[in-house]
């Protein structure tokens, strides 16, 4: 403990103010978690279909729209998407069905396609 009137001040002055910026980092973690459940993910979708490049944009509407929320989900602390948790099985099986279902109107495929995800 501190002898010192300054020094016994200023651990007063520090204490009220991590209380103060406690209470503030606690609003703001709020209001995000709050903004966050009030954006739904069509909302989420109409945002990155504006902000994207025209070639990233074309990619991203390719995705089945589980896959696009996948990607928009919760990043790692560097700001990285978490590709291990995307479910690539459904990606390569949507982008199959979907590529057969356009030859079948084609008329150039007539067969059958079933997907059995783990």
């Amino acid at each position: 403990m501190a002898n010192i009137k300054s020094a016994k001040k200023r651990i007063l002055v520090n204490r009220t103010k991590a209380e103060r910026n406690k209470a503030i980092k606690s609003g703001v973690k709020t209001a995000i978690k709050k903004v966050e459940a009030a954006v739904t993910a069509k909302d989420k979708v109409a945002f990155m279909h504006k902000y994207l490049t025209a070639e990233s944009d074309a990619v991203f509407s390719i995705l089945p729209d589980d896959i696009q929320a996948q990607m928009m989900a919760d990043r790692d602390p560097h700001g990285n998407v978490q590709v291990s948790r995307i479910e690539s099985e459904k990606l390569v099986s949507s982008l199959v069905a979907a590529k057969l279902e356009e030859m079948r109107k084609e008329g150039k495929y007539n067969g059958k396609f079933n997907t059995l995800h783990h």
